[in-house]
């Protein structure tokens, strides 16, 4: 098995869907992933000031707030050096949604369902991808 370039680092679900926030928090925890949950903006803005989240799995649609407002808020309370990566999980389909998504920030827009072993994979790219020295 290839090392894996995510260990360690800390994810922060923002789902308002009870059921599909405590599987991807079970599985991801189940892989070793330290994992915090949050089920609207304001929580998740909270949490993040102690868990300080190197990866935010985002619902767009949630209640009080919608990702791209929670995306531009975590933003602003930050610390610039730290680099948070958002990963969009929704049921918008279209290029549309990707592009608005690719556009307040995320690094990726998955549509749900989605499976904790896609989410492994993407966090793996994410950090390979970090890793590797890009060429010009």
């Amino acid at each position: 098995m290839p090392p894996r370039f995510s260990a360690g680092k800390r994810i922060l679900i923002v789902e308002d869907n009870n059921e599909t926030a405590g599987a991807l928090k079970t599985g991801l925890e189940d892989l070793g992933y330290p994992v915090a949950l949050a089920h609207n903006g304001p929580v998740a803005l909270q949490i993040a000031k102690t868990f300080q989240p190197d990866v935010c799995l985002l619902d767009i649609v949630l209640p009080v707030m919608d990702g791209y407002e929670l995306i531009k808020r975590m933003r602003e309370s930050t610390d610039p050096s730290r680099q948070i990566h958002y990963v969009a999980l929704t049921g918008h389909t279209k290029q549309f949604d990707r592009q608005r998504s690719i556009e307040a920030g995320c690094t990726e827009h998955l549509v749900k369902p989605v499976r904790v072993h896609q989410l492994a994979r993407v966090l793996e790219q994410l950090y390979q991808n970090a890793l590797t020295p890009r060429t010009r």
